[in-house]
């Protein structure tokens, strides 16, 4: 630009300004990533990550519930689950992925729909479901795979 152009001086820099906004953006998202939104409390309820799932599911029976912090059938299965889990039969673990924090464990199982449930004895998985489960299934299903 000319030095007697008439334009605002500030439009000669207007990669600063993009600049500042895209790391305000990364900043924010950086932030929010270190935010988890825990929707389950209780200490029988393990959240699982790419780390932490294959020991998980190895031995015994774990539930696995596969959800997202924006779903309200989600957040519905969550209060479900709260109410549940003193109940199923010993031994038995859910586990929870969010599928926003663990894509990839999403597609391994091919998920396309949340809440979704597989439920694994020993490392296989021996059955899966969709949508909210209720009290009484969640424990009959526990049950039925002890």
């Amino acid at each position: 630009m000319s030095e007697n152009c008439t334009i605002c001086p500030f439009t000669q820099y207007w990669y600063i300004f993009v600049a500042l906004a895209v790391l305000l953006w990364a900043g924010m998202k950086f932030m929010d990533s270190k935010k988890k939104t825990v929707i389950v409390e209780n200490s029988s309820v393990i959240t699982l990550t790419s780390q932490n799932f294959k020991d998980t599911i190895s031995f015994g029976v774990v539930m696995v519930d596969f959800w997202a912090s924006w779903c309200g059938p989600c957040r519905k299965q969550s209060a479900i689950i709260n109410e549940t889990v003193d109940e199923l039969p010993s031994g038995v673990i859910i586990g929870k992925v969010n599928v926003d924090e663990e894509k990839a464990l999403a597609e391994e199982f091919n998920i396309s729909s949340i809440p979704s449930w597989l439920v694994f004895k020993d490392g296989e998985k021996i059955s899966s479901m969709t949508g909210v489960q209720s009290k009484e299934q969640l424990i009959k299903i526990a049950s039925a795979s002890k």
